[in-house]
């Protein structure tokens, strides 16, 4: 009990605060010693930080609350919006019409469904 009290009278003496102060660390424990900051950080600094890491710490649980639809359904994909169909239908259409563009330059079919005509 009498060495803790002699070591915390040690700790707390001017002599090995002053010393403490430059590294934080008792020489002789090399315990390291609690002292106020000798920095001051820029309040705007702190506030970005504190910004930055809220930022992060929210960022999953947003994530997985935007997709929760995709994760109920197990991965499935959900049915096109109407704008996407509505290019899927194009897309097709643009397809047989090339197709029946291919037919007819290959003899198959004649011009009168496509409504195009022959160059005479």
């Amino acid at each position: 009990m009498a060495s803790s009290i002699a070591r915390a009278k040690h700790l707390l003496s001017p002599t090995s605060l002053r010393l403490s102060q430059t590294r934080n660390i008792n020489p002789r424990t090399g315990h390291l010693v609690p002292l106020p900051p000798t920095v001051k950080i820029p309040f705007i600094e702190k506030l970005g930080l504190g910004v930055f890491m809220c930022a992060g710490l929210v960022s999953i649980p947003v994530w997985v609350l935007y997709n929760l639809e995709y994760y109920k359904t197990g991965g499935a994909r959900t049915e096109p919006s109407k704008t996407a169909q509505r290019e899927i239908d194009i897309r097709k259409e643009t397809e047989l019409e090339m197709d029946k563009i291919q037919q007819v330059a290959e003899g198959k079919h004649s011009f009168e469904g496509l409504g195009i005509t022959p160059n005479k």
